[in-house]
């Protein structure tokens, strides 16, 4: 809870977040959740602190071993495949392994607001606008004030009428 706490106050507060994770499944390996924290996290730092001591590499090896383990974990867990999908997405540039677990988290929980936010982010990366923004309305319509740390509804539903020419 303190984990997804912090990751809700926003990027500069996920490397305590990544603390708070590491602690929890250091008390319990088999805690799913959180190792997508973990993911969450590092996809978090990653994509907004550039600036961040440290080894890259190594932060996102952790990153998708920790996806790998929630999955394997939770086999049942959307957030999961989600958390994986992010990863794929923004540290690996891994679209074919972004869709395929995209697919499997919307299969598993089709309203989850996070999911339609993820799904929306792959839409746009890959081209598809009308998609994405489609996605991002739906998103901010299941859940308004949906917030992930650094990405929401609204973000990506202005980034991608911005993309399209919508100003």
């Amino acid at each position: 809870l303190r984990g997804r706490d912090l990751l809700r106050r926003g990027a500069s507060e996920s490397p305590k977040a990544w603390e708070a994770f590491e602690k929890a499944v250091a008390a319990d390996a088999r805690f799913a959740l959180a190792w997508v924290g973990i993911a969450d996290a590092i996809v978090t730092i990653e994509a907004t602190m550039g600036h961040l001591e440290g080894d890259p590499g190594a932060r996102r090896r952790r990153a998708r071993e920790a996806a790998e383990r929630a999955v394997a974990l939770a086999p049942g867990l959307p957030d999961a495949f989600r958390a994986r999908a992010d990863v794929h997405q923004w540290l690996e540039s891994d679209w074919r392994g972004q869709r395929a677990d995209l697919d499997r988290a919307l299969a598993l929980a089709p309203g989850d607001p996070g999911v339609a936010l993820s799904n929306g982010f792959a839409l746009q990366a890959n081209g598809n606008l009308d998609g994405a923004i489609a996605e991002f309305e739906r998103a901010t319509r299941i859940d308004p004030l949906l917030d992930t740390g650094w990405l929401n509804g609204w973000l990506g539903l202005g980034a991608a009428q911005i993309s399209r020419g919508d100003h």
